[in-house]
């Protein structure tokens, strides 16, 4: 064991390991690369984590560099859960959820908590979190926060984080009235220097910050939102989506809601694409709480799987797309919607089943359905998350669905399709070979035209997940330079040692990512799949 790894073990109650097996196992992430860590951090509380955070500091001011990338469970598609230094894995001790307030229907949890955990844990109480709805149930509650943004303003449902700065001191978010934010700048701390920092950045640069989009995850654009025209101040949004370059979630508060005890669902079969785009139109005043749309080489896969939603093989013959709706309310409301629903779609000559013919388990798979749309069939091949979660509206589905056509004979290969219309979130997945050249050389090439066509669609690569490594260099270069040097300077504020996840959400050369790529592809998955 290297003098490291052993001056670690001397000083935390968690353990270091720098087994190679162990080191090969955490190498990899969702995505399709491999990047192998000196050594494995597993704390067992929020001090274990602050002492490896200030060890690294202190390394750094000497003039050596160890950087920490935290994990959850690997579910990462970029690239953002893996890194050469300290892997800091909060997903084996780290895992609670400590107690609810039903009353506020608040929730206190460490960072290594996973989706299902904790859903199934707020089920006995009747309620949810709906914004973890279409998280893979595997990630962890700190990972999900750190890689994705699921509203602009942190106020929708985190309610407070516990966050381990670059040099180890401890940071609770809140909003800051004008008032307590010019009391902690007072202050001579880590702390104080960021929120110092952050506030000077956004008077300084307001004009280019109101430029920002919201809506593109990449970079730090949630900074547009930190800051309120009362001159409250809040960090909390900056880092949703930072995968940890910011500083590492230890802890969390946040909120419930009342879940819903009737549900329904229709699912229509169309033999027409066109008229599954155009019978998108209609639904949203029916009043659904989710619509999917899966084209026809998303279905193929799905279906090969044996999983048919209750249609039959020859019903599914001929088939080029799929809607799923999903609703909630009384009984009554319930069968109202699965009758203008089956309505509306039978206007456009689909093949519709519901709530009303589905068995309960044909139920249970439409809320799963795309997940198995990922599943590693072939030997040489496998499904790549090159383009998950981009951004383009509805009005502008069918000039992305053409062009993806256009990229599919030109690349000659498949690009499936799922998406979620109304959140104008979308998924392509192709089946790549990374054994061969050509296919390594495919993973970035795809990824850069997949993002200029959805920038000629008025869109973002990153809608809602972070860039990570493997979307960075496609993401960045449609940014403005000022807007490049903006974000450097967030980092900078909270990491001027660039240790926080080193390489990640940062400009980074195509060759640097290629000597990182995998020569085969695997989930991270125990059970073979890689979800949506």
């Amino acid at each position: 064991m290297n003098k490291l790894a052993q001056y670690l073990n001397q000083h935390l109650i968690g353990e270091v390991i720098v087994d190679q097996s162990v080191l090969e196992q955490l190498s990899v992430d969702n995505s399709p690369l491999t990047i192998t860590p000196e050594m494995i951090a597993y704390p067992r509380n929020t001090n274990d984590v602050r002492k490896l955070l200030r060890f690294s500091w202190q390394l750094a001011e000497k003039g050596h560099k160890l950087p920490v990338t935290p994990r959850g469970a690997g579910t990462d598609t970029t690239g953002g859960a893996i890194g050469s230094g300290v892997i800091i894995s909060l997903s084996t001790y780290m895992d609670h959820v400590f107690e609810f307030d039903s009353k506020q229907r608040l929730v206190r949890l460490q960072p290594g908590a996973t989706v299902a955990t904790l859903q199934d844990s707020l089920s006995l109480y009747s309620v949810n979190v709906p914004e973890l709805a279409n998280v893979d149930r595997a990630s962890t509650i700190g990972g999900t926060i750190a890689s994705r943004r699921t509203d602009s303003d942190s106020d929708g449902w985190i309610d407070q984080l516990e966050v381990v700065l670059a040099n180890g001191d401890l940071l609770q978010t809140k909003r800051l009235s004008k008032r307590e934010l010019n009391k902690i700048k007072g202050k001579q701390t880590f702390e104080a220097d960021i929120y110092r920092g952050i506030d000077g950045l956004i008077d300084e640069n307001k004009d280019l910050i109101q430029e920002i989009d919201e809506l593109n995850v990449a970079g730090y654009s949630a900074l547009k939102y930190v800051k309120r025209k009362d001159g409250s101040l809040d960090l909390a949004p900056l880092l949703l989506a930072s995968q940890g370059t910011l500083g590492i979630i230890s802890e969390m508060i946040i909120k419930a809601e009342v879940a819903p005890q009737t549900q329904g669902a229709v699912v229509a079969l169309f033999s027409d694409e066109a008229a599954a785009r155009d019978a998108i139109d209609g639904i949203e005043k029916i009043g659904v709480s989710s619509l999917e749309y899966f084209d026809k080489n998303t279905l193929s896969r799905i279906f090969d799987t044996g999983k048919k939603l209750g249609y039959s093989d020859e019903e599914t013959e001929g088939f080029q797309a799929l809607l799923t709706t999903q609703f909630d309310g009384t009984s009554r409301t319930v069968q109202k919607k699965i009758k203008k629903l089956t309505k509306h779609f039978t206007q456009f000559n689909a093949n519709v089943k519901s709530t009303d013919t589905l068995s309960t388990s044909e139920l249970v798979g439409v809320t799963t359905f795309s997940s198995l749309s990922a599943q590693v069939e072939s030997r040489d091949q496998a499904s790549i998350p090159i383009a998950d979660g981009v951004y383009v509206t509805l009005d502008r589905l069918g000039q992305f669905s053409e062009g993806l056509s256009q990229l599919a004979q030109k690349f000659k290969i498949d690009l499936p399709l799922y998406g979620r219309p109304f959140d104008g979130i979308w998924y392509i997945r192709p089946f790549l070979n990374l054994k061969t050249v050509g296919g390594k050389q495919n993973v970035f090439k795809l990824t850069d035209e997949i993002a200029q066509l959805v920038q000629r669609c008025g869109g973002y690569l990153n809608g809602i997940h972070a860039e990570g490594r493997t979307q960075s260099y496609s993401s960045h270069k449609s940014f403005d330079p000022e807007i490049v040097a903006l974000y450097a300077a967030v980092k900078n504020i909270f990491d001027p040692h660039n240790i926080l996840n080193s390489g990640v959400k940062q400009p980074t050369e195509l060759r640097d990512l290629a000597a990182n790529l995998r020569s085969g592809y695997r989930s991270n998955h125990s059970d073979g799949l890689s979800r949506f």
